[in-house]
């Protein structure tokens, strides 16, 4: 029995470790120092949310200022350039779960919106609908995931890129936080 608790933790550990690597590439020997004017280009939006490529640009632009760079929309004027693509764009949806009268012979379940499509992988309760008993609102957290890569302007030279995907309450968090994880990989992690 100790020998296989022993192999599940060992297990665990190992799967940390490979977990942990890092999917950002950059460019062998770039000095991110020399930038100075850098742009936001285009970001291909999530299929059915046309205004997801402007909530990310803008994310980008703000997070992009306050570390200090000057910052252009589009590529003219700037020697390197941000785009991407957003692989992931889900903002949090609320659910309403009517059980009916339980005194009632007649049990039913009626659910608010399209479908039953719960995006998210936490769903949280809150609370009871309009003070009906035996009802319950629930809602799911949004997902933000992009694709981003740094393009010298000059020669088409992809200098970095990275891949990550956020959870969060809401969609601008989540944008906020996957663009900051993406930012925060600029500087090499090995």
């Amino acid at each position: 029995m100790n020998k296989k608790i022993l192999y599940f933790f060992l297990g665990i550990f190992i799967s940390g470790i490979l977990s942990c690597t890092p999917r950002v590439a950059i460019k062998p020997g770039f000095d991110f120092t020399k930038v100075g004017n850098i742009g936001v280009g285009d970001f291909t939006a999530f299929p059915g949310a046309p205004n997801s490529s402007e909530l990310v640009r803008d994310e980008f632009t703000r997070q992009l200022m306050r570390m200090g760079y000057n910052v252009k929309r589009g590529k003219d004027g700037v020697d390197y350039v941000f785009e991407g693509t957003i692989i992931e764009f889900a903002p949090a949806k609320r659910y309403l779960f009517y059980n009916g009268d339980p005194n009632s012979s007649q049990q039913q379940l009626v659910i608010g919106g399209m479908g039953l499509e719960i995006s998210g992988s936490n769903v949280y309760s809150l609370g009871s609908a309009f003070g009906l008993k035996n009802s319950q609102i629930v809602m799911s957290n949004s997902i933000a995931g992009l694709s981003a890569r740094l393009v010298d302007i000059k020669t088409g030279e992809i200098i970095w890129t990275n891949a990550f995907s956020f959870e969060a309450l809401d969609i601008q968090f989540a944008i906020e936080g996957t663009v900051n994880y993406l930012l925060k990989s600029l500087v090499k992690p090995y």
